[in-house]
């Protein structure tokens, strides 16, 4: 009953909303903040007909040309300007890149509730020469109001890889050498596909899904109470590409590059008046050599063993998938869709390493060469449905949305030790050795109810339910070689079983509207947590249940001369999960053990941003200041287990805090050359107790995206990118710097229906990799450098035939357009 009882203020706060709601139906006369006719319309863009957020929108007196009013289009394109004075008017429409439209012979007189405009359409500048036309494109980064996002097209050097090599580009992004995302500092944040949370690792899913598949990728640092508050950081959502129009659309893609990198993926989409259709399949293979050094210093029992190695070997990617989607028409105002996903294939991590281990005396050592081999495999898949009704506008809606998830994973680790000159080794050199198992299926359901209300032009209020129901069970086995039999022998003591239960229901709801140029937002979301963690062999069990609130909040203000500010409070939650909390120890190798904390607090995020973007002319320049705090933070822990063999356990060491600048400054030198100059300074501070010792260390931190764009004729781009990652620290170590460039160039035939990409990733081989680690009685010092430079060639064949009035057709009517996007 009492669980119940918390849901109340929330309940009341929707019912309360919706009441309010209702009571102010859309449009009313003197309903409005500002009084007089709204003028309405929509923008879209002349090629794709996608809806264009921040387009401008440019009201003036037809008498003396004078400014009265403007506004810009919000993320559906649409634009509402009200308190109109009757009169005669007319209107400009503009966004960088595009030819502005001028809308003449605007009539507003005191009758009007509304004058709508239609659709406005925006085509791309095209700047003439004697001997080339070059096109307008989108800029790779727009900055939304909650939200950065990222036209994946636009960004070449990353074209053949996935979507963490995209993000690199990012300036609120960092991507080690082993393609592992870090979103302003933290490894912390949740991958959405689609809008749709998936069972998959977070990096699981960037360094798996092609680059070449995806439309956009969303970053959203500060999501509102209507998102999921799971991860620090805040949300990455891949949109995949799909087609806009009717008609049929296919697209292929095929890349290559040296030494084990290659791939394709291919898709078919036909699009009518009553139904959608489409089917995607997709292979790569990406692979990265590289070597490694690591010096290891461990203290235990009173004797301080060291340890270092030298090593070479490779890791990646190898697996395929499947995708397809229904969607059906039922009328004007109603969709229903069906849709899934199966993927088969993994990570896997070979290494071949020379050892040198030694106590007290290095002349005294051992030397010893060890084969790793690692493997993280299995298959997955995912179904969904959708359904959405639109009532009397397109905004007042209802959706329903059912995903399910499930995951059979495959881990395993190979080690074996070789030393021919060692008296104890076996016939075939091995000294010891030892296999890791984990293994187990995972599934999950989620459950989306939304709805939205508007209210008037400028006022919308949403509510909703959701739930995420999630299970898995997790085996782990260590087995030991045997030298006389040259078998692995099971170890019992080290053998265990956890079964892993987490259900979470929510409810949210939001207001948001304008008050002249002022818009503001806020929500809350209220959520009871029902986690449970067995242990099967023991029957011990460990149980949560918790109720927690997050609310949030946004502020805009909009100026006359294409400048707005805006600000935003978000509190988030990181919950713990998986091995984090298991309390038993496991090998992941033969030098490393871990061991889980099933009493581990989650983490609580309260984050803050202060944004400013303003347009001169063709320039756009964003600066976007955040501050982040984070309690109960969580951290790895390295402490020695063993001689040579380290402990990593997870503690709440206490809080970190990070204050930072973002800055986007994108422009045009000359006319042939675009550049996109981004930075991310911050100043990160972590502090707490460990080893019951109070610690605090701190580091300034920045990273620099120098990204340039030249268009030397009709279809020939090339593009240079260079970033810069600054030195960085967490509780017990610190990362260096490291500088990488790449270059790309791409050309365009027959039309755009067909492209060719050459790109150089590490153009000069200073993507190196090197941090230490340490404690009171351990020590670790890495350095890793990745094979360079990577080469890739991707090739992408487009067809598009399709019925639009504003393509151009043939005389059946069809668009033959190959060069259409997809």
């Amino acid at each position: 009953m009492k669980k119940i009882l918390k849901f109340i203020p929330l309940m009341m706060f929707i019912i309360l909303g919706t009441t309010f709601a209702q009571q102010r139906p859309m449009g009313s006369g003197g309903q409005n903040f500002q009084r007089g006719p709204v003028l309405m319309g929509v923008v879209k863009e002349y090629k794709t007909g996608e809806l264009m957020q921040y387009a401008n929108v440019i009201l003036f007196s037809s008498l003396d040309s004078s400014q009265t009013q403007g506004t810009i289009t919000d993320e559906k394109g649409r634009f509402f300007i009200p308190g109109v004075k009757s009169g005669s008017y007319y209107a400009t429409v503009s966004f960088i890149g595009f030819d502005a439209q001028t809308i003449d012979d605007i009539k507003i007189d005191e009758s009007s509730r509304r004058v709508d405009l239609g659709e406005v359409i925006l085509e791309p500048h095209s700047y003439e020469t004697d001997d080339i036309v070059v096109q307008g494109e989108r800029s790779p980064i727009s900055y939304e109001i909650d939200k950065k996002v990222i036209n994946v097209d636009q960004n070449i050097t990353a074209t053949a890889g996935n979507a963490a090599e995209v993000l690199e580009n990012v300036p609120s992004i960092t991507v080690d050498i082993e393609g592992n995302v870090s979103l302003r500092g933290s490894g912390n944040f949740t991958v959405l596909i689609d809008g749709r949370p998936t069972i998959m690792d977070a990096n699981d899913v960037l360094q798996q899904t092609a680059a070449s598949s995806i439309e956009n990728i969303e970053i959203i640092t500060n999501p509102s109470a209507k998102y999921d508050p799971e991860g620090t950081a805040g949300i990455i959502n891949l949109v995949m590409k799909k087609n806009q129009r009717q008609g049929l659309s296919a697209l292929l893609d095929i890349k290559g590059g040296l030494r084990e990198k290659y791939g394709a993926d291919a898709s078919v989409e036909l699009k009518t008046e009553n139904y959608d259709l489409n089917f995607g399949v997709d292979y790569n293979n990406q692979l990265y050599f590289m070597d490694q050094t690591n010096e290891n210093r461990t203290t235990f029992g009173g004797n301080t063993s060291y340890l270092n190695s030298d090593a070479s070997g490779h890791w990646g990617r190898i697996g395929y998938g499947l995708k397809g989607e229904f969607a059906y028409h039922l009328s004007d105002k109603s969709i229903w869709s069906v849709g899934g996903r199966y993927s088969d294939g993994g990570f896997e991590n070979e290494m071949e390493q020379n050892f040198l281990s030694w106590e007290n005396d290095i002349n005294n050592s051992n030397s010893y060469y060890s084969i790793t081999e690692r493997s993280r495999k299995g298959d997955r898949y995912s179904i969904y449905t959708n359904f959405e009704q639109k009532f009397d506008t397109d905004d007042h809606k209802l959706t329903l949305d059912i995903s399910y998830q499930k995951r059979n994973g495959d881990e395993e680790t190979l080690n074996k030790l070789v030393n021919f000159n060692d008296p104890l080794a076996n016939s075939f050199g091995y000294v010891s050795g030892q296999k890791n198992l984990e293994y187990g299926p995972s599934e999950g359901l989620n459950t989306k109810l939304d709805y939205a209300l508007p209210i008037n032009s400028t006022q919308k209020f949403e509510a909703g339910f959701q739930t995420d129901l999630d299970e898995s069970t997790d085996f782990s086995n260590l087995l030991e070689y045997d030298l006389p039999s040259n078998q692995f022998v099971i170890q019992p003591q080290f053998s265990n079983s956890t079964n892993y239960k987490r259900n979470v229901y929510a409810l949210y709801s939001i207001y948001k509207g304008e008050i002249g140029s002022l818009g503001y937002q806020a929500g809350v979301r209220g959520e009871y947590t029902d986690r449970s963690v067995s242990l099967l062999s023991t029957g011990d069990e460990f149980v949560i249940d918790r109720f927690d609130y997050f609310p949030s909040a946004y502020l805009s203000y909009k100026f006359d001369n294409d400048m707005q500010l805006m600000t935003s409070y978000t509190k988030r939650i990181n919950r713990p999960r998986g091995w984090y909390l298991e309390p038993f120890e496991t090998f992941t190798d033969a030098y490393n053990v871990r061991v889980g904390n099933p009493g581990l607090k989650p983490e609580y995020i309260d984050s803050y941003e202060l944004g400013w973007q303003t347009l001169f002319g063709n320039t756009m320049l964003s600066i976007e200041a955040y501050y982040r705090e984070v309690e109960n933070k969580i951290e790895r822990i390295v402490s020695p287990y063993a001689p040579n063999v380290t402990l990593q356990s997870i503690e709440n060491v206490g809080k970190d805090y990070a204050f930072g600048n973002e800055i986007m400054f994108n422009f045009d030198p000359v006319e042939k050359w675009n550049v996109n100059l981004m930075g991310n300074l911050y100043n990160y501070k972590v502090e707490g107790e460990l080893d019951g010792r109070s610690f605090a260390r701190e580091s300034f931190n920045w990273s620099l995206r120098f990204n340039n764009t030249f268009k030397f004729s009709t279809g020939t781009m090339l593009q240079f990118n260079g970033m810069y990652n600054s030195k960085s620290v967490s509780a017990q170590g610190t990362r260096e710097g490291f500088f990488m460039a790449s270059i790309a160039v791409k050309q365009e035939f027959f039309e755009r229906a067909l492209s060719a990409t050459l790109q150089v990733r590490d153009l000069f081989g200073t993507a190196e990799y090197r941090s230490v680690s340490e404690s009171l009685n351990y020590y670790n010092s890495s350095f890793t450098q990745r094979e360079s430079p990577v080469v890739m060639l991707n090739l992408r064949w487009n067809f598009n035939m399709r019925r639009d009035s504003q393509s151009r057709r043939g005389d059946d009517g069809f668009d033959m357009e190959g060069g259409g996007d997809f």
